[in-house]
């Protein structure tokens, strides 16, 4: 196997057009940039998917793929986009904004499949109090919705409020609506939240 080499950030301007010019690295450096300043950095193949550096993200910063909206300048790459994709040559790194978004779990909490809603509210228990207080709205609501849901996704949200949800009068009339549902599980994760 033959080594490329890789100009580290630092490198002078003549030595990144230089490297612009010759074979492609097998891993590019990524870093990601937060709205709210925060930044991560990875090494990653130049094979490997947008899908995969929001799952490296999750594991590093604890946000869910389902909440994560990453831009490449003004431009959103699919999950399945490669890194490759997106990098020019000439540059030292893969410069990648992150933003928190809750508009895709929102949007399966909405659907009327059980499975999709449940995906969404363990995305937004693994958010955590990150996602600000639309993830409890978003999970108080699905609570008190009427129709109900099933109450494999009722129990769900009930162990998913205490996790999203600061102390306070929404999550208690929520759970409190539950400690009277006809499903014991759902009663029973309403005691425990």
């Amino acid at each position: 196997a033959q080594d490329i080499y890789c100009p580290s950030l630092d490198a002078p301007p003549w030595e990144q057009q230089l490297w612009g010019m010759i074979a492609p690295c097998e891993e590019i450096r990524v870093i990601v940039h937060s709205v709210a300043g925060d930044h991560w950095e990875f090494q990653l193949p130049h094979q490997a998917s947008f899908s995969t550096l929001k799952e490296t993200l999750e594991e590093t910063c604890q946000v869910p793929p389902a909440c994560q909206r990453l831009l490449v300048g003004t431009r959103e790459p699919a999950d399945s986009d490669t890194i490759r994709d997106c990098y020019q040559g000439g540059e030292c790194a893969l410069s990648v904004t992150m933003l928190v978004t809750l508009d895709a779990v929102k949007t399966k909490l909405e659907e009327d499949d059980p499975e999709l809603q449940e995906e969404a509210l363990r995305a937004l228990a693994r958010l955590g109090p990150n996602g600000g207080e639309g993830a409890a709205v978003a999970v108080e609501e699905l609570l008190l919705r009427e129709p109900a849901c099933s109450a494999e996704v009722r129990c769900a949200a009930v162990l998913a409020l205490p996790q999203v949800a600061r102390r306070g009068e929404g999550r208690a009339v929520a759970i409190s609506a539950c400690v009277a549902d006809s499903s014991g599980a759902v009663r029973q994760a309403a005691v425990y939240a």
